[in-house]
């Protein structure tokens, strides 16, 4: 039973899933932020500013 239950706590692939799925979950929470901050600028660039910009024939 203890080389079964050391085998088992020796293996690191879940951990490394583990660290993964933290580093995915941190690069969405800033995407969130950033979005969450910057979202009034960038609508107001695309539904304000663009249309004068691109002249049309």
């Amino acid at each position: 039973m203890i080389p079964l239950l050391s085998k088992y706590i020796l293996r690191t692939e879940a951990a490394t899933a583990v660290e993964y799925g933290l580093i995915v979950a941190g690069i969405a929470l800033g995407l969130v932020v950033a979005i969450f901050f910057l979202g009034d600028t960038i609508m107001d660039l695309f539904y304000d500013d663009l249309p004068g910009l691109v002249s049309t024939p």
